[in-house]
């Protein structure tokens, strides 16, 4: 409606809808099904050449429909690249992929909102698995507990942190500078 704004989201406390109208996929020259069974694969980390480690939820095995669980970071690939201690030389493509991801809603217009853990380059938390009033939903994944260690993180030069926060801020700053974008 006139006079109102969307907020536009990389992440939020949710899961990841694939709901892409099939028209639109084929215009894209995709077969649909074919496409969100690719997103799936790559997404829940079972595509040979994926870096992402997340999770389906909500998964139809009639349809095939499914949605997907975890954090931006995990879904980018530094979960994996942290875990297999080649961070170092994968940096460059990971950090692309966060802030390719991050720019898309930045620069979309409408407000854009960060969800807590995207800024610092959180990944998956999995204590919710510990809980029994959560461990049936892998949702909580990309819930994180705040860690306010990680989070005194952004002023150490050269962690994890301090590159995305950083990044993340020239973001903020360019869209400020564009009022093309700016509702």
């Amino acid at each position: 409606p006139y006079d109102t704004s969307w907020i536009t989201y990389t992440r939020c406390h949710d899961d990841i809808g694939l709901g892409y109208e099939d028209y639109m996929i084929k215009q894209a020259g995709f077969e649909p099904y074919e496409h969100r069974k690719f997103l799936k694969d790559y997404y829940s980390g079972h595509h040979p050449k994926s870096s992402a480690i997340g999770a389906l939820f909500s998964s139809n095995p009639k349809t095939g429909d499914a949605r997907i669980s975890g954090s931006l970071a995990s879904l980018c690939g530094l979960e994996k690249a942290i875990e297999a201690n080649s961070f170092h030389n994968d940096w460059l493509r990971i950090a692309r992929k966060i802030l390719m991801m991050q720019a898309h809603s930045f620069f979309l217009g409408g407000v854009p909102m960060l969800f807590y853990g995207d800024e610092l380059g959180y990944t998956n938390d999995y204590s919710y698995l510990k809980e029994p009033g959560k461990s049936y939903d892998n949702r909580w994944m990309h819930r994180p507990v705040i860690d306010w260690d990680k989070t005194e993180d952004i002023d150490k030069e050269g962690t994890i942190e301090h590159r995305i926060f950083l990044a993340t801020q020239k973001l903020i700053a360019l869209r400020k500078k564009l009022t093309v974008v700016a509702d």
